[in-house]
């Protein structure tokens, strides 16, 4: 995870040119110009998109019972920030040969930092380790529940991952949209295995749906 932001905040630095204050050549008609405004918009907003999905995962990785509010906030963040990019793509012009390289640049660390923060959320599903507390010498094991479901959170964090799933394919599409062929093809490949692995958890969360009011159930069976 380090690593992704260390990537996330370094990368645009390095891929956009420091401004020049010499009078630049007359481009040739085969030349295109890098549209440098288009371009930072697009690289902002994508950066939006990465720190909101650490945001997310710190808030999960430490995720306590009272946490939940803040894995909600978090959750939503990370939903307007997606749809945020997406419209700032959909503002922008098909973009040049540069612009769309340094655009495919900045999405290669989404999808580590994507897939870490899934897994995170994958976790919290999977019942949590037996805990042995020790009863007159003998060892009973307790197994509890799901971290979230116990919270009563599972099925709002199965709606979320279903929504950001929706939100992560539109934006990868958009992106693809205004970038060259072989750089949008390369987007929608590092998307396709992010999708996968929502896939994955989802299927997860959608075995344990319903956990949340398993105790209700119980208590009114009694």
């Amino acid at each position: 995870m380090r690593f992704s932001l260390m990537i996330l905040t370094v990368l645009p630095t390095l891929l956009i040119s420091p401004p020049t204050f010499a009078l630049p050549n007359p481009p040739t008609p085969n030349q295109l110009l890098p549209r440098t405004t288009d371009t930072i918009t697009v690289i902002t907003s994508l950066v939006g998109v990465g720190l909101k999905g650490i945001n997310l995962d710190k808030a999960v990785r430490s995720f306590t019972p009272d946490g939940v509010n803040e894995i909600r906030a978090r959750s939503l963040d990370l939903e307007h920030s997606l749809d945020q990019a997406q419209s700032t793509a959909k503002s922008v012009e098909k973009l040049d040969a540069l612009s769309s390289n340094i655009i495919a640049g900045i999405c290669t660390p989404l999808k580590p930092l994507f897939s870490d923060l899934l897994k995170a959320i994958s976790d919290k599903v999977h019942p949590l380790p037996p805990r042995w507390i020790a009863s007159g010498g003998d060892s009973i094991d307790a197994v509890q529940r799901s971290e979230f479901f116990a919270a009563k959170y599972g099925d709002d964090m199965l709606k979320t991952l279903i929504s950001l799933r929706i939100r992560s394919r539109a934006l990868a599409l958009t992106v693809k949209f205004i970038t060259m062929e072989l750089d949008g093809a390369y987007i929608l490949f590092l998307e396709d295995l992010v999708d996968k692995q929502y896939e994955l958890v989802i299927e997860e969360y959608k075995k344990n749906k319903g956990d949340d009011g398993d105790d209700d159930k119980e208590g009114e069976s009694v």
